[in-house]
């Protein structure tokens, strides 16, 4: 038996003789279950980290779920849309480039992360017990997230649209309770304990995202 993992997508794909039936074939899956799971999770990394080009068959992320590009070129109006079948369909007008591509891609999910943070700020703004005077967008190379602690202005990464609810959660949580403790003391550490047990768990998670 041959058991491959792509590196271009963390697809997994299996190599067996004819003769070999179906419940063996499983057993032997399960058995290197974790050498499957190391060998995807590098895989992520790689299909994160690379340069995209926008085109069918590349894996894109939307709140921390992978969906295989669909290009489609028309001259309907350009658009974004999510399929049941973890497909995310691109629409383009025709001839657009690499360029172009990415930057309807790139308003699509600055839409959509406009539409979520909102509704997450208002819930922790009355759990924290601070308010956002101004809650932006922008794309940052080393940072997920910012706040102007005097203006109560709070600045997220566009990139974390492609993680999970919970770590958006995470880093607004952490620029909100900068208004009440500016350092990363202990008593910061403690609001983060008391508003978000795992907090821990989530910044290991997007340290491993490599911003």
């Amino acid at each position: 038996m041959n058991l491959r993992i792509h590196a271009s997508d963390g697809r997994v794909s299996i190599s067996v003789p004819f003769r070999m039936g179906h419940e063996e074939i499983t057993k032997f899956l399960i058995s290197h279950i974790d050498w499957i799971r190391r060998k995807q999770k590098a895989a992520t990394v790689h299909i994160t980290t690379a340069r995209p080009k926008f085109v069918t068959g590349e894996i894109h992320f939307f709140l921390g779920h992978a969906y295989r590009l669909r290009l489609i070129e028309d001259h309907k109006p350009e658009n974004v849309l999510l399929t049941k079948d973890d497909i995310m369909e691109l629409h383009v007008h025709p001839d657009t480039d690499r360029a172009e591509r990415g930057a309807i891609l790139e308003l699509w999910y600055r839409r959509q992360l406009e539409t979520i943070l909102p509704k997450i700020a208002y819930t922790w703004e009355r759990k924290i017990g601070v308010s956002i005077a101004e809650l932006r967008i922008r794309k940052m190379k080393t940072r997920w997230g910012s706040c102007n602690i005097p203006a109560r202005r709070i600045w997220i990464n566009l990139e974390l649209i492609k993680r999970p609810v919970h770590c958006i959660e995470f880093i607004l949580i952490h620029e909100m309770l900068h208004m009440i403790e500016r350092r990363h003391d202990n008593r910061f550490y403690s609001l983060m304990d008391r508003f978000m047990p795992q907090w821990r768990e989530h910044a290991k998670e997007l340290d491993q995202a490599h911003l």
